[in-house]
């Protein structure tokens, strides 16, 4: 309802999908709405529609548009909340405020969430205040329940207007569900005919996923502070240095200094799909002496570190070479444009630049911090049946080696590294944090 409306509007889908017969406008119909953002929406017809409204029924003349941001807008109401009764001014009809009361109750999202392919998330929801502090009966919303999404049915106990309900994503895409979104109804307890309760057996203690809690001394924390470089700000005392320190320490296994110590993301594996049967075998052109020297000891560490593995296939080769960097070093760079060329792509929406500055922004957060993965496709395993595509030759020795993690260069790369951060982080994302392949 909206009491600024002149009329009464319907959008041509939503007309269409109620079987409305739309007819032509007539002498001194309205041709052109303007809405409260300033753009305009041109009439396409008008439709005879049955209204009920708290049990009254009325008859209204809607006016059909091409676009509507609500199902319906029904104008030309006046709500007097001194009389607790709504008025529909161009028919004359009446409706006690609290007929409407018993309009069902949704749980809406509390913030955005991003639920990763074939997963559950338990979504945080709010409830109307008349529900607070109480044990409340969750339903699915027949408007979206198995449309994208599904909601299970649940009791649960809400405390200051806030319960959680479980969400299936059933689809090959990640799903986003918005803030203000009504994803399930709300009804009391007493509703419930019967029910028989559940006891869980066994419960898992927080403290088991988190690591052992070994405290350790100045001294030592001093000689791990040096080993792995952290800057940590001279305005902070002692004790607050050695509290974040042993902090550090106690998920010292996250950071990366070198390539054996990078980790691999177990419940993922890349694999590697071919359009064609044709084969791509690119010789290896030659380096400078420098290059080729630099090269080799590249390729030692990362052997030694796990990131390729000797490779005896003699279908498959791509050439490598270096780049400069900014600080006067050189990386391994291989060259997958001929692989690429024949592989089947995996399409990922990466999130745009400005899409996340708006979000940052709505957050309203007072500390923003940015995150660089060492040599992050590294983390993606690639899959055994996929590695000998990855297959290069040493300039120098001549000995053939192939990738067993995601190499950087491969065109499928960021849909897997895009898959695992939305898998790993997707009770964060796009409410604290948000992640770039």
């Amino acid at each position: 309802m909206d009491t600024g409306a002149i009329c009464t509007l319907i959008s041509i889908d939503t007309a269409e999908r109620l079987n409305q017969k739309v007819e032509p406008l007539s002498v001194g119909d309205f041709k052109m709405f303007v809405a409260a953002d300033g753009h305009r929406m041109k009439a396409l017809g008008k439709v005879q529609m049955v209204i009920e409204i708290g049990g009254i029924q009325t008859i209204q003349e809607v006016s059909v548009v091409e676009k509507l941001d609500n199902t319906l807008i029904i104008g030309c109401v006046i709500i007097d909340y001194g009389n607790q009764m709504i008025s529909l001014t161009e028919d004359n009809v009446e409706v006690p405020l609290h007929s409407l009361l018993n309009q069902p109750k949704f749980a809406i999202t509390t913030s955005s969430i991003c639920i990763p392919p074939y997963s559950e998330a338990i979504v945080s929801v709010s409830v109307p205040p008349s529900f607070s502090d109480q044990t409340v009966l969750l339903e699915p919303n027949p408007d979206f329940q198995f449309h994208k999404f599904a909601v299970a049915r649940s009791i649960s106990q809400c405390k200051k207007n806030k319960t959680s309900c479980k969400v299936l994503n059933y689809n090959s895409g990640a799903l986003v569900l918005h803030k203000n979104k009504r994803i399930a109804l709300v009804e009391k307890s007493n509703v419930i005919e019967s029910c028989t309760p559940y006891t869980e057996t066994e419960k898992q203690a927080m403290s088991t996923l988190l690591p052992p809690k070994d405290k350790q001394k100045g001294g030592f924390l001093d000689k791990f502070h040096e080993e792995y470089g952290f800057q940590i700000s001279s305005e902070l005392r002692a004790q607050q240095k050695y509290q974040l320190l042993q902090l550090l320490w106690d998920y010292k296994t996250i950071f990366a200094r070198s390539l054996e110590e990078i980790q691999k993301y177990p419940g993922y594996e890349l694999d590697i799909e071919l359009t064609s049967d044709r084969k791509i075998f690119k010789r290896q052109f030659r380096l400078n002496p420098q290059d080729a020297e630099e090269a080799k000891r590249q390729i030692q560490m990362m052997y030694k570190g796990g990131v390729i593995e000797e490779s005896n296939t003699v279908d498959w080769n791509s050439a490598i070479f270096l780049v400069s960097k900014t600080d006067g070093t050189k990386r391994l760079v291989i060259d997958l444009r001929g692989l690429n060329a024949v592989i089947a792509p995996k399409l990922v929406q990466l999130p745009g630049i400005t899409d996340l500055i708006d979000e940052v922004c709505l957050s309203k957060s007072k500390h923003l911090s940015c995150l660089d993965l060492f040599r992050g496709y590294y983390n993606v395993i690639l899959n055994k049946n996929s590695r000998k595509f990855t297959s290069f030759t040493s300039p120098l020795t001549g000995v053939r080696y192939m990738y067993t993690s995601a190499p950087f260069g491969l065109s499928t790369s960021p849909a897997a590294m895009m898959f695992i951060l939305n898998r790993i982080f997707f009770l964060k994302i796009a409410e604290i944090c948000f992640s770039i392949p």
